[in-house]
């Protein structure tokens, strides 16, 4: 009995359980129906926006049933009853509606629906009259404006565009990328650490190179500072900077003295008895004369951050002067190989008729083979510069710290059919007296491509040079400061002296009297601690190099306090202490150091006028070759429009059957060699411009992309 009740509720239970079921499912499409439209605020506009929206469409709609109501009766006895039933052909004619992408844009600030498209949605089915078409529109565009100017102007959430969220890569993807990487560069290099791979690869490097690739095409200023945030030289360079800056601290701590804080507790035992020991002192060291060692270690420790400073510097310019170099040898390379293809695509056009012709026996052998010869110049060509395309890609990928995969995009520097020569730059006077210039219009007489200043000549540019050239300035300070060593040096053979104060208490006292406790004994710790006493210190210590011997003299007064085996006298001991010492020839090195810091004095000054000749020849090859691209530029472009007026010629010709395809086809090799040129000659213009910058010592001192 028991079991058949069970079972019994059971199944009264499960029917129950259905039917409760059955309920639900049955009322999920009445709550869909009924649900609204709005999103969640989780992924949609906020609560204002969509207020706004609301209100909008509860106008657009008040607007329309007004115009609507007062038409004429035709128009109102066709008029759709929202509050009936709908029809089964209206219901059908609903599910047949095409599907608009427009409904899913929710999250845009504003749907701006087109008049036409409200008009067709909201209008009665038969209205075709032009004039409330007309009126319909107007009430529309007066709704929406009026909703648009309370809106707010100013969001402060941004929204993102689609690229931006498909190209976006999340932390747990940069992350696995970050390892792979890891793991890649272990694999590589298999006596690496695996902290070597963590310190090279990290997910900071990973995330400022993707934001770099996924912002676009990119200038010379934009590739020149990823090539600087990622520059290693250039971190290790900072990094000098920051620790010369620590040796100035400590180059100025050793002025002041040096302090020393104590603290001593003893326990002990004697024949008397156990005793107890509580004291305390500070100990400095004033130095009084140092022969000048501690100021021109100050000094030399400024003149090496200087240096330091300097330093960094000259690797941030060499570093822009080969970004710059591999930035346009890439321009030049993309040019040729565009031009380079299209002569390719048109040659084999060419080919392809000439072949046809020699089928047809319209050309001779010799044209045949002549114009065979010739496409495989040019496909040759075309694997050149492909390959010299891929060798420019790769350098500017390892300035650039890229993958190989990674791609490189930049900005077009010029576009070649709309190239002005008289406006691609002004070249610097070739003179270099200061005689007046002639009234030639000649080059040597234009004035000097430079900022608020005309007419300067090599001169000036050398003048330039040595205020501002980096190289100049790190060997400048090195020479200062090896002078100043060789200062140290010297001072370190001249007397020092030091004064040292010390002072402090002290208590000792004994735990059990002998023979027993005696209470009244102040020299027995009872309850209370120890009384502590005065003590102090004072004295001098000097000290002399004298031709390698060490002599050293000491004054020492020191006043203690009473001790467990001194209590029977009222204070402590008073002691004066005189110490004289010489130590023979233990110091010989001072005096070969001192040779030692001459001699890198000499080596500097040397390593000086080096880098001086050196810069100055640097000036003067950037500052012609300046000069020359300029020419250059001017000279290849007039050469190219002869080619290629000369290749309109060939063209017309060839159209009259005057000359055979070869001949035409090499008037346009020629001409596109001639457009090689003038890339060449553009990317060493502008080349040059960042070389003379980086020669001078001043980055923008002329801008590399006019």
């Amino acid at each position: 009995m028991l079991k058949k009740s069970f079972r019994s509720c059971l199944l009264y239970q499960n029917f129950y359980f259905l039917l409760f079921l059955l309920i639900v499912l049955l009322s999920l499409p009445l709550s869909f129906a009924a649900a609204p439209t709005q999103p969640p605020d989780q992924s949609g506009p906020k609560a204002e926006e969509i207020q706004i929206l609301h209100d909008r469409d509860n106008e657009i709609n008040s607007a329309v049933q007004t115009l609507s109501a007062n038409s004429d009766k035709k128009v109102k006895s066709k008029k759709i009853d929202l509050s009936g039933k709908r029809s089964v052909d209206q219901v059908k004619s609903e599910q047949k509606s095409p599907f608009h992408w427009s409904k899913l844009a929710f999250w845009r600030k504003s749907s701006d629906p087109s008049p036409q498209a409200a008009k067709t949605s909201l209008a009665p089915p038969d209205s075709s009259q032009n004039e409330r078409d007309l009126e319909l529109e107007k009430s529309i565009e007066l709704v929406k404006n009026s909703a648009k100017k309370r809106e707010p102007q100013n969001s402060n959430r941004e929204r993102m565009s689609w690229q931006e969220f498909f190209t976006r890569r999340s932390k747990r993807t940069v992350s696995e990328e970050v390892t792979k990487k890891r793991n890649e560069r272990l694999d590589q290099f298999p006596s690496l650490m695996p902290e070597d791979a963590q310190e090279a690869i990290t997910q900071a490097k990973i995330e400022l190179k993707h934001d770099f690739l996924n912002s676009g095409e990119h200038n010379l200023d934009g590739v020149i500072a990823r090539a600087i945030e990622v520059h290693l030289p250039a971190q290790i360079a900072h990094e000098r900077v920051i620790l010369s800056e620590r040796r100035i601290s400590k180059a100025f701590r050793d002025f002041f003295s040096d302090a020393e804080l104590s603290k001593t507790l003893k326990d002990g035992t004697l024949s008397s008895g156990p005793f107890k020991s509580n004291s305390w002192r500070a100990a400095f060291k004033q130095p009084l004369f140092r022969g000048g060692v501690l100021w021109n270690t100050f000094k030399m420790e400024m003149a090496n951050r200087e240096a330091a400073k300097h330093e960094l510097e000259k690797t941030v310019s060499d570093l822009v002067a080969a970004v710059s170099s591999a930035y346009f040898e890439y321009e030049r390379a993309w040019n040729v190989l565009g031009d380079k293809q299209n002569l390719f695509s048109e040659t084999k056009k060419l080919k392809d008729l000439s072949d046809e012709k020699a089928k047809a026996n319209l050309i001779s052998e010799i044209e045949k083979l002549n114009i065979d010869s010739l496409f495989s110049q040019v496909q040759y060509d075309l694997e050149t510069a492909r390959q010299d395309l891929e060798i420019a890609k790769l350098e500017l990928q390892k300035v650039l710290e890229l993958d190989l995969s990674d791609p490189v995009s930049v900005k077009p520097v010029y576009q070649l059919e709309n190239l002005n020569i008289s406006e691609v730059g002004i070249a610097p006077a070739a003179s270099t007296d200061n005689s007046p210039k002639g009234t030639g219009e000649t080059l040597t007489d234009l004035p000097a491509a430079s900022v608020n200043v005309e007419g300067k000549g090599i001169d000036q540019y050398i003048d330039l040079a040595y205020a501002h050239r980096p190289d100049l300035q790190v060997e400048a300070s090195k020479l200062r400061s090896a002078r100043l060593t060789h200062k140290i040096s010297a001072g370190k053979l001249l007397p020092e002296a030091d004064l040292i104060v010390e002072f402090g208490k002290l208590g000792e006292v004994f735990v059990t009297g002998p023979g027993g406790p005696t209470a009244h004994d102040p020299n027995v710790l009872g309850r209370s601690k120890p009384t502590l006493k005065n003590e102090w210190r004072i004295g001098t210590e000097l000290s002399w190099n004298l031709s390698g011997n060490t002599v050293k003299y000491s004054y020492d007064h020191d006043q203690r306090a009473p001790s467990v085996s001194q209590f029977e006298g009222l204070q402590g001991p008073i002691i004066d202490t005189k110490t004289a010492s010489v130590s023979l020839l233990d110091n010989l090195n001072s005096i070969s150091e001192l040779k030692e810091t001459k001699i890198a004095v000499l080596e500097q000054v040397v390593q000086l006028e080096k880098a001086e000749r050196d810069v100055i020849r640097e000036v003067k090859e950037t500052y012609y070759n300046y000069n020359k691209a300029l020419i250059q530029v001017e000279s290849t472009h007039k050469r190219m429009k002869y080619r290629e007026r000369l290749m309109q010629l060939a063209k017309h010709r060839l159209d009259n059957n005057e000359i055979q395809i070869s001949e035409y086809l090499q008037t346009g090799i020629d001409y596109v060699d001639e457009r090689m040129h003038i890339h060449k000659a553009l990317s060493d213009f502008y080349s040059s411009k960042a070389n003379l910058n980086r020669a001078i010592g001043i980055r923008n001192y002329l801008h590399v992309e006019s």
